[in-house]
């Protein structure tokens, strides 16, 4: 088919920034400018104002330093096919010190946008902070899960979780690693306490008997002594 050439003129009111995101981007022969691409021109449509010349697969928002904005697109042969679609937003730049003026909102990164465009489920600020705080549904804490910024904080959050684990798990097991220990050689100085006892026992000697008790023995516990002529006990004679 034929090719196609076309140019937008966005305007804003004097003094102002104008943001351009493209929230679908499409190019039939990407990282191919000579079938298709998107030019964007702050001011004026000459090289030096040419601010991006998109034709690969991914194409960047954008804020304008002017209140003029130009978007060329173009597509011949193959790149005909090609979509997009650009959302524009028009910012007001104040310094970090000042306010953003009545009936605006500010977007926490110096711009400032118009209050009619909070929770309209489009992302006018820059880093989005005008949809964070909208209650969808009931939902009291709404949350954009595709949200770059929430992805990185539930990344971080998974990794300090895991983290946490693994400390827990670790110290869990060097504890019980040292109980283990604590608990072996304390059983084996018992031991050891038990077998020097039992050899002290064997090394007692058991004391000699006296005359009097081997006497003693062999008279059923009465000791009689022996007469001294030699007969019989108390005098008597055969």
């Amino acid at each position: 088919g034929e090719p196609i050439d076309c140019t937008w003129i966005i305007r804003a009111e004097h003094n102002k920034n104008i943001y351009v995101q493209f929230p679908k981007y499409d190019l039939q022969e990407p990282n191919d400018c000579n079938f298709n691409f998107i030019q964007i021109f702050d001011e004026k449509t000459d090289m030096e104002h040419r601010k991006h010349n998109f034709c690969g697969s991914v194409a960047d928002n954008f804020v304008s330093d002017t209140d003029v904005l130009y978007i060329r697109f173009f597509a011949a042969g193959r790149g005909i096919g090609s979509e997009f679609v650009a959302v524009f937003t028009e910012l007001q730049k104040v310094e970090d010190t000042e306010e953003c003026p009545k009936d605006t909102y500010d977007c926490d990164d110096t711009y400032c946008i118009d209050t009619a465009l909070l929770c309209n489920h489009v992302r006018n600020c820059r880093f989005g902070w005008d949809e964070e705080s909208c209650a969808d549904g009931g939902s009291e804490i709404p949350l954009d899960m595709s949200a770059p910024h929430v992805i990185i904080i539930m990344l971080l959050l998974f990794l300090i979780m895991a983290g946490m684990c693994t400390g827990m798990i670790y110290n869990l097991h060097r504890k019980l690693t040292e109980d283990k220990e604590d608990i072996l050689a304390s059983r084996e100085e018992t031991l050891a306490s038990l077998a020097a006892s039992a050899a002290s026992l064997d090394d007692v000697i058991t004391p000699s008997k006296s005359r009097a008790s081997r006497a003693t023995e062999d008279f059923n516990g009465c000791y009689v002594p022996a007469p001294p002529d030699g007969g019989f006990p108390f005098g008597t004679k055969n």
